[in-house]
């Protein structure tokens, strides 16, 4: 099974070949055909939505989407919301068994609902940002001006006609991937095409090799257009914990990942 990361979205995804399949965080995003939606995921779509609309209620108050996660890190993000209380009910109808590991699943699986949400809005920004620089292009040709004409100063649209919108930003990989992890099966592969991860690996030591050909069909990722790369560690040291987290068993066994940097080009 090979999985795409960080990116859960196909717009950020759509240099990886087509076998790589898309993590959907239990929002049942089943729009496209690479979305994949683990059975393991602690909440189904209807309490992911839910959880989603309370989270966007509390974020209203933070300046960036991304202050959610760090707020979560910090407290039990559930803390007296209506899923917190019936969880509480069912630990307690469970004798309490397994209530720390479920909340940690519980978790993992908001981290994978606030990175789709952060991708989302940055895409619609994206989209917002291309329609401007289309726009401004269309009105700068009826006027018959070009991009040093002084009178696109005057009007404030110097610069912005037929200008590129700004890359995509997207959620740190780390957390995403450890959330991930959470409810991918150990034979799961993950995949990416993102340079930000290699350099991150790198510069925390950790060796991407030349993944080997026949590696590559038994994955189903042959041929590729470029060079592909692994990386083997334990799963804490992948996502850049210097050990393993007891409260998040499914970081201890040792993970593949797969780096396609000619994928994305």
């Amino acid at each position: 099974m090979l999985i795409a990361f960080p990116a859960m979205h196909q717009a950020l995804a759509a240099g990886l070949p087509p076998a790589v399949r898309l993590v959907d965080p239990g929002l049942d995003a089943t729009g496209a055909a690479r979305c994949l939606r683990p059975e393991s995921l602690p909440l189904d779509g209807r309490q992911a939505r839910r959880a989603m609309a309370e989270m966007m209620q509390l974020g209203e108050q933070f300046a960036h989407i991304r202050d959610l996660s760090l707020l979560r890190t910090q407290n039990d993000f559930y803390a007296g919301t209506s899923l917190d209380i019936r969880s509480e009910l069912e630990d307690r109808l469970r004798g309490g068994n397994d209530e720390a590991l479920k909340k940690a699943r519980v978790n993992a699986q908001t981290e994978l609902l606030l990175a789709y949400t952060f991708e989302e809005r940055q895409l619609e920004l994206a989209e917002i940002e291309s329609g401007v620089a289309a726009a401004g292009a269309r009105f700068q040709a009826a006027l018959g001006l070009d991009e040093d004409d002084s009178e696109l100063a005057g009007l404030g649209l110097a610069g912005t006609a037929g200008s590129a919108p700004a890359e995509v930003e997207q959620a740190p990989w780390r957390p995403v991937l450890a959330a991930m992890l959470a409810f991918l099966p150990e034979d799961a592969l993950p995949v990416t095409d993102q340079a930000r991860v290699a350099d991150d690996l790198a510069e925390a030591g950790l060796t991407l090799v030349p993944a080997e050909p026949a590696d590559l069909e038994a994955w189903g990722l042959s041929p590729v257009r470029g060079p592909a790369f692994t990386a083997e560690a334990p799963g804490f040291a992948l996502c850049g914990l210097g050990r393993a987290d007891p409260g998040r068993p499914w970081l201890t066994a040792p993970r593949r990942i797969v780096y396609l940097p000619g994928e994305g080009a």
